[in-house]
């Protein structure tokens, strides 16, 4: 997921939750910037969203 997909999931989130909406902090960059490094880094580990959104439905 790019970086701009992910400021944009947790964006929607904040709006879900009632949350004021505010572009993410430099320290939200860079938790963002160091999980999409360890993803690229470990392709094989994880799972697509629609496969975590589908598990996360079912309570597991």
């Amino acid at each position: 997921m790019s970086v701009d997909d992910q400021v944009e999931l947790i964006c929607h989130l904040r709006r879900s939750w009632g949350l004021e909406e505010a572009p993410p902090t430099e320290a939200d960059k860079r938790v963002l910037d160091q999980r999409i490094a360890d993803m690229e880094a470990n392709p094989g580990v994880g799972a697509p969203l629609d496969e975590f959104m589908a598990k996360l439905r079912l309570g597991r």
